[in-house]
C-alpha cells in the first residue's frame, strides 16, 4: 500500500502545458467571433475588446510555448529527470510490488516492439539507396 502511492506515474506533468494552449484556442475562437461581430455590425467596442483579447491570447501563446519547451520536449531535463525517477522507483519496487512488475513488463514490451520496428525501417530504407 505504501509503494502504490509512490508509484503513481504523473502523466499530467507532460500534459499540463497543453491545458494553457487549449484555453488559448478557446480564447482565440471567442475573439474571432467577437471580431467578426464587431466588423459586420460596425461595433467599435467589440473591436476594442477583441484587440485586448488578442493581446491576452498572445501572452497565453508565449506562456504555453515556453512550458512545452521546458516540459514537453523529449530531451527536456525536467521531463527526463521525472521519468528517470519514476522508472528507478518502479525497478526498486518490482521485487515487492506486482503492479510495478506489471508496469515494467508492459513498458519493456512496448519499447522492444518500437525498437524492432525501427530496425526494420532502417533496413528497408538502406535497401532503397
Amino acid at each position: 500500500m505504501i509503494f502504490q502511492r509512490q508509484l503513481i506515474i504523473f502523466r499530467y506533468v507532460y500534459w499540463r502545458c497543453m491545458y494553457i494552449n487549449l484555453i488559448n484556442f478557446i480564447l482565440v475562437a471567442g475573439t474571432c467571433v467577437l471580431q467578426a461581430y464587431g466588423v459586420i455590425q460596425m461595433v467599435p467596442t467589440a473591436l476594442g475588446c477583441s484587440i485586448i483579447l488578442w493581446i491576452i491570447s498572445w501572452i497565453f501563446s508565449w506562456i504555453g510555448g515556453v512550458l512545452i519547451i521546458v516540459y514537453g520536449v523529449e530531451q527536456s531535463p525536467v521531463l527526463t529527470d521525472s521519468l528517470d525517477e519514476v522508472f528507478w522507483r518502479l525497478i526498486y519496487a518490482s521485487n515487492i510490488d506486482p503492479r510495478a512488475t506489471r508496469i515494467l513488463t508492459i513498458v519493456e514490451e512496448y519499447v522492444s516492439y518500437i525498437f524492432s520496428r525501427c530496425k526494420n525501417c532502417r533496413k528497408t530504407q538502406m535497401n532503397h539507396f
